[in-house]
This record gives structure tokens, C-alpha cells and sequence, in this order.
């Protein structure tokens, strides 16, 4: 009854009900009311009932959308920054990481170079001639 009278669940609940899809939580929420009246616990499953329709409402409507969400998301992003596993800009300021620059993967076999168009005699030398 708390909830329905501040009309606001917490985010980290509605958070994982939204991971779930939309569709998912809905799914769970009215299957677990189902449960209940199916085991024979009608007063738990009414009050359920009661607090899922709160509950679907914010999380098919208001949450998803909601700034709330968005800074939440926000903010996530900006602390990952921080995080040495995820940032290549901290791990190359720690050392963990180095930049090398490329390198050939094969070593030149000869010391001349062909050039195009080649001459005549390193074209008569590459024809056996």
C-alpha cells in the first residue's frame, strides 16, 4: 500500500523489470498473480493484482521514457569511464596497455625493389630470357 501511495517503485526494481522487456515483466507479474490463485492464495493474489496494475503502468509508460531513467543510464556511462577494465585512456595512463606501431608481419626476402614499369633487362631477366 506504500507504494501505491507514493506511486513510485524503486528504480533498481524497475530497472530489472525493464531488462526483462516490457513485455517480459508483464508476462512474469501476471504469471505470479496466476500462481497464486492457482495454489489457493486468493487475498495475496488479489493484492498483487491490485499492486501489479501500478507497477505494469510505470514500467509500460512512465520509466522507460522518464528522464530519471535517462540520467540513470547517463550517469552509468560516465562512471564506466572511470573504470580501468573499460577505459583505454586509464589503462594506457597505468601502463597496462602500449601502443606499438605497426610492423610488417614479414621480413623482405630481397634488397632491390621491383618498380613499375620494370626496364627492359629486369623484364627480359624476369621472362628467362
Amino acid at each position: 500500500m506504500l507504494v501505491i501511495s507514493y506511486k513510485k517503485f524503486s528504480d533498481w526494481f524497475l530497472e530489472a523489470m525493464v531488462k526483462l522487456t516490457r513485455p517480459g515483466a508483464t508476462i512474469l507479474v501476471l504469471g505470479s498473480v496466476l500462481g497464486l490463485f492457482m495454489r489457493q492464495y486468493f487475498y495475496t493474489a488479489l493484492a498483487l493484482a491490485l499492486v501489479s496494475v501500478y507497477l505494469l503502468k510505470d514500467v509500460w509508460r512512465s520509466w522507460p521514457d522518464s528522464d530519471a531513467r535517462r540520467l540513470y543510464l547517463e550517469v552509468g556511462r560516465d562512471q564506466i569511464r572511470f573504470d580501468p577494465s573499460h577505459s583505454i585512456d586509464l589503462q594506457m595512463a597505468e601502463k597496462s596497455v602500449t601502443f606499438a606501431p605497426p610492423a610488417m608481419l614479414s621480413e623482405a626476402k630481397s634488397e632491390t625493389m621491383l618498380v613499375f614499369p620494370p626496364s627492359e633487362e629486369t623484364l627480359r631477366e624476369m621472362n628467362g630470357d
